[in-house]
Order: structure tokens, then C-alpha cells, then sequence
């Protein structure tokens, strides 16, 4: 008699073990479900700041070409004046 119960708490704490391990076992798979999440984010967000620089970069450029153009006016303008 004593043998059936220890066996049935032996299956009973075996249980439990096996439980708590399936619920842990879910917990990791949903975290690394949720970092490749994370990464992927990233890696959109990534693209959108090399996407934003390059577009800044063609802004400088811009502003380059329109302060020439500006200085090139400003110079025509003067020979114009001037005669």
C-alpha cells in the first residue's frame, strides 16, 4: 500500500514538473517570439534613418547649388549696375 502512494505522489510531483517547465517553455518561445519582433522593428526603422540622412545629405546639397546661384545673381547683378 504504501508503495501505490509514494508512486501516486512520484506521478503527481512529476506532473508538476512537467507543468511548470510546459509554462516556462511558452514563456521563452512568446520572448523570442517578441525579439524577433523587436528586430525586425529595428531593422525598419534602420532603413527609415538611412533613407532620412541620405535624404538631409541631397538638402545640404541643395543649399549649396542655391547659395552659388545666389552669389553667381548678386554678381551679375553688380556688372549690371556697374555699367
Amino acid at each position: 500500500m504504501d508503495y501505490i502512494a509514494i508512486g501516486g505522489l512520484i506521478l503527481a510531483g512529476l506532473g508538476i514538473v512537467i507543468r511548470l517547465f510546459n509554462s516556462h517553455r511558452r514563456v521563452i518561445i512568446d520572448a523570442e517570439r517578441r525579439i524577433g519582433e523587436i528586430e525586425s522593428d529595428l531593422a525598419v526603422l534602420e532603413t527609415r534613418l538611412t533613407n532620412t540622412e541620405k535624404d538631409v545629405d541631397v538638402l545640404y546639397e541643395m543649399v549649396r547649388e542655391l547659395s552659388e546661384i545666389k552669389s553667381d545673381i548678386s554678381e551679375i547683378k553688380g556688372m549690371l549696375k556697374a555699367k
